[in-house]
């Protein structure tokens, strides 16, 4: 049975995403109104109201995100986590610096709910791992990135890169 969280992330929420790299699951609805999902880890917290997410401008979800504007994000972790958010959709920044391919995305949160089943608890959520090795330093630049466009300065990484 789904309960009313509220209309931002709970401080428990808030720490959860910054210290595990979880998975969000997206869902749009494309342009025939059948649905989209996409699973997501490249994305931050700038404050308990919003979510930024990179998506790759070639995704159906990015489409589908520019196109209407909504969002459902899901998220289910160990310790019996399981809500779903409703959002509304942005894009801030329509090309990243750390990878030309990547926009930033502002969700603003309008609705959170607990959607945990009675019956049974989450024990994990879905994991991820990099699939080759040297795109590990490309992760990090583009988590960095994501931090500096939360603090309102989307262009820090350019200015690393040119005095580099």
């Amino acid at each position: 049975m789904s309960e009313l969280i509220g209309r931002t992330l709970t401080p428990g929420l808030l720490d959860l995403l910054a210290r595990r790299m979880p998975v969000l699951v997206v869902a749009t609805v494309n342009p025939d109104g059948s649905p989209h999902t996409a699973p997501y880890n490249q994305f931050g917290a700038p404050d308990p109201g919003h979510l930024f997410l990179a998506i790759n401008r070639q995704d159906h979800t990015y489409a589908n995100l520019c196109a209407r504007g909504l969002a459902g994000l899901a998220l289910l972790e160990e310790g019996d986590v399981a809500i779903s958010m409703r959002t509304r959709a942005r894009v801030l920044q329509e090309q990243m610096v750390s990878n030309c391919n990547l926009a930033v995305v502002e969700f603003t949160i309008e609705e959170i709910k607990r959607d945990n089943s009675p019956h049974y608890l989450v024990t994990q959520g879905v994991r991820t791992r990099l699939r080759e090795e040297p795109f590990l330093l490309q992760q990090r630049r583009l988590m960095a990135e994501l931090a500096a466009v939360a603090r309102g300065r989307p262009t820090d990484l350019a200015v690393e890169r040119e005095e580099a």
